[in-house]
């Protein structure tokens, strides 16, 4: 049995290989939901093998994302878009009060 362990983990390793280089070829989230949760869930599989890289990927944590938030996970980026929006126009708000206390008191 020893014989053939260092070929499995050879195998294992190009197959961890592989999974990540066809996750890069993907085009599109919807072909990578396709692929990763039908029929069988390999995210899930994936975290329980500690398989890193491979969680690790941008689509893999779009979908974690996406349970683990539920219907709120595109909220998380308008959320971010409208901080970034009120941190822009907060200072051309300021501008206007900064001036009338500067120039109108004392």
């Amino acid at each position: 049995m020893e014989e053939f362990e260092i070929d499995f983990e050879l195998m294992i390793e190009d197959a961890d290989r592989f999974t990540c280089i066809f996750l890069n070829n993907i085009d599109t989230m919807w072909e990578a939901r396709k692929i990763l949760i039908f029929p069988v869930d390999l995210i899930r599989m994936a975290i329980d093998q500690k398989k890193k890289e491979f969680v690790s990927h941008p689509f893999s944590q779009k979908i974690i994302n996406g349970r683990w938030y539920g219907n709120m996970a595109h909220k998380r980026t308008y959320n971010k878009i409208t901080v970034a929006l009120e941190y822009l126009f907060s200072s051309f708000l300021m501008l206007p009060l900064f001036l009338k206390f500067l120039l109108f008191e004392g």
